[in-house]
């Protein structure tokens, strides 16, 4: 699944980066590429919550294939477009095909793996999709430059078959536990309608905790996207700073991933998520308050390996604690507030970055991380003498 994962990222990431190119072939208006772009948003907020049920409702290994299949016939079809309305449209499509992939994934992983061994895995899935993040703009750019963005669309559908294919051969149980005893099936079928889904929250207190963490954590990461290039512009040449500060991003975010799944085998994912948070807080004021370039390279480096090693370990305990007939709902709860405060994030970024500068959005992010460590020390309690937890902390 870690090969699935990689495949998957690597098409997505060029994918997305062959879509902004084609959309700038067509217009020069930075307006219209924003809405075609929110539009691929939008599509993965609304139907995210929409396969948290079906992952929950259906074999879980038939709906990531489905999800891969459909992925690979509409990018397939965008490598031929030119219309830019259309474009966008299938675009979204696409986007919306793929959301179905990831909560049905991240709900059969724990009934794949013994718990003990979760947190090495997912840190291992975490090196396997920064891994492909990297890769992908690198084969955009190889591609676009010779061939045009068509044949990255192609590339993109070539590895959402082949993850299907992958997907095929893992062996284990994919279904929910509820639809895999005899005889008859658990309550929890019938609640996949939106009073299912809500109910969630009310049954399983973990999930608006996890929410809550992080809701307020992208709600401040978000806005490095917008604060990252003015940053780079007060610390030398905008284009080469910015390029450097990317660069030491993503390195800190393959670093944090490989050091989590050692780390994971030999500490509780609690200590390891709560010193990750506080570790990103103040990497974030320094990269803030840097007055060279390098100072803010290396936190940025740090802040980045922070976060993957938070999240890894954020994603263990979640697994660990959540009931396997509602995972993919719960999972997809987290996934939309994500996606929500990731929006909300960049919304806000421009203004505050016009009105004072960027070293106040780094301030704003590292206080909202901050909160994210109360969040994170709550869900703790929470799961404290369960089960699940238990296995996973030895």
């Amino acid at each position: 699944m870690a090969g699935a994962r990689f495949l998957s990222e690597l098409g997505t990431k060029a994918a997305f980066a062959a879509l902004v190119l084609r959309v700038t072939e067509l217009t020069t208006s930075a307006t219209v590429l924003s809405i075609v772009l929110t539009a691929t948003v939008i599509a993965d907020a609304a139907v995210t919550p929409i396969a948290g049920i079906v992952g929950d409702l259906f074999n879980r290994r038939a709906v990531m294939i489905a999800s891969d299949l459909a992925a690979a016939v509409l990018y397939l079809a965008l490598g031929f477009m030119q219309d830019l309305w259309l474009l966008a449209v299938v675009a979204a499509m696409a986007t919306a095909v793929e959301s179905f992939y990831f909560p049905a994934s991240g709900a059969a992983v724990p009934n794949l793996f013994d718990k003990a061994s979760l947190g090495v895995v997912n840190a291992t899935f975490s090196q396997a999709r920064t891994a492909g993040a990297i890769s992908g703009p690198l084969v955009a750019a190889l591609l676009t430059t010779q061939f045009g963005a068509g044949p990255v669309f192609w590339l993109n559908a070539v590895t959402f078959a082949v993850s299907a294919f992958l997907v095929s051969g893992v062996s284990g149980e994919f279904m929910a536990s509820s639809l895999t005893r005899s005889g008859t099936e658990s309550s929890n079928r019938s609640d996949g309608h939106v009073r299912g889904f809500l109910r969630i929250l009310h049954e399983h207190p973990i999930v608006p905790t996890f929410i809550a963490l992080w809701f307020t954590i992208q709600l401040g990461t978000g806005a490095l996207w917008v604060a990252l290039p003015k940053l780079a512009a007060e610390l030398g040449s905008p284009s080469t700073a910015y390029a450097t500060l990317l660069t030491a991003s993503t390195i800190g975010s393959f670093l944090g991933a490989f050091a989590a799944a050692r780390v994971l085998a030999l500490t509780i994912p609690a200590k390891l998520l709560i010193g990750a948070l506080i570790a990103e807080a103040a990497l974030l004021l320094g990269a803030g308050s840097a007055a060279v370039l390098v100072i803010a390279v290396g936190a940025m480096v740090g802040f980045r390996a922070a976060e993957s090693a938070s999240g890894a370990a954020s994603y263990t305990i979640f697994q660990s604690v959540t009931e396997d007939d509602v995972r993919a709902r719960a999972s997809a709860w987290v996934d939309t507030a994500t996606i929500a405060a990731f929006g909300i994030g960049v919304a806000l970024a421009g203004p505050l970055v016009d009105a004072v500068g960027p070293r106040y959005a780094f301030a704003t992010a590292s206080v909202c991380v901050t909160g994210g460590v109360g969040f994170a020390w709550r869900m703790t309690r929470q799961v404290r003498g369960l089960g699940p937890m238990e296995t996973c902390a030895t």
